[in-house]
């Protein structure tokens, strides 16, 4: 999560705090999913991740690659997070340290071992409202019977 929104980078009530954060700000949804062909009671086997974002190469892709996915955040060096950074199967296996900065000094955890593997993605479009109510106050187009 810190990675994700880091707040406090400046001072917490700084005006350009706020600004950095809003400007990245997105709507995340994960759900729990089963593998296909398991029964809908066995236990879960993964999350499915969905991000809703006005502006997908200014806060999706900016929060992926700067914050999460970068080995130089936050004053770290060479440390992705090794949560949620995307990793190739190569990297997979590799334990990382894992530094968490607090107000007391930097808590670190080493030989993390990588807990996401990536098996897909996609982009999708999604209408905003103003488009929808656009779309739904248009009259219906009437067909001329010949296909």
């Amino acid at each position: 999560i810190r990675r994700a929104f880091p707040r406090d980078s400046l001072s917490p009530d700084s005006p350009d705090q706020l600004s950095i954060s809003n400007r990245h700000r997105l709507l995340r949804r994960g759900r729990p999913y089963v593998a296909p062909g398991e029964p809908a009671t066995a236990p879960a086997r993964g999350l499915i991740f969905m991000c809703l974002n006005a502006d997908i190469e200014r806060q999706f892709e900016f929060v992926q690659q700067t914050w999460i996915g970068s080995s130089g955040f936050h004053g770290m060096a060479d440390q992705a997070d090794p949560i949620a950074a995307s990793r190739s199967e190569d990297e997979q296996a590799l334990r990382t340290e894992f530094t968490i900065p607090t107000t007391l000094g930097p808590v670190r955890i080493p030989e993390l071992q990588s807990f996401v593997t990536v098996r897909n993605g996609g982009y999708f479009f999604l209408p905003s409202w103003s488009a929808l109510r656009f779309l739904a106050s248009r009259p219906p187009v009437r067909s001329s019977g010949v296909d």
